[in-house]
């Protein structure tokens, strides 16, 4: 009975270990991640991954821990980023724009055009 319990109690605390791993692990934070362009959706069409590598369509994303630099099929943008909560604001060149991070995707929506990135 006494080892019965002491594995009920070791399984319980490595299952509430494992849990707050999980609620602090991923944060929603982007410092110092890499996100990859998975999906564009424009004019209500979606091209997905697969399709946007075929045409030669590559983008990733690069934060650090205040900067970000984005290169689109050879072209660099450096700027800045700030965040609050699960919204990302990017500033480069003087223009800023907004992103919502959640469940492992970053997503930018401007214009009726939707990019989406997934964490590498």
């Amino acid at each position: 009975m006494k080892k019965q319990l002491k594995t009920v109690l070791a399984l319980a605390l490595c299952a509430m270990m494992l849990l707050a791993l999980c609620a602090c692990g991923g944060g929603g934070g982007v410092a110092n991640t890499k996100w990859t362009l998975t999906s564009v959706e424009a004019d209500g069409m979606t091209i997905d991954g697969d399709m946007l590598a075929m045409i030669g369509m590559e983008c990733t994303l690069t934060f650090t821990s205040s900067e970000f630099s984005m290169d689109m099929m050879g072209v660099a943008v450096e700027g800045t980023f700030t965040e609050d909560g699960s919204k990302v604001s990017m500033t480069a060149e003087g223009e800023t724009l907004v992103a919502n991070v959640s469940g492992g995707k970053l997503i930018m929506e401007q214009d009726g055009e939707k990019m989406v990135f997934e964490k590498k």
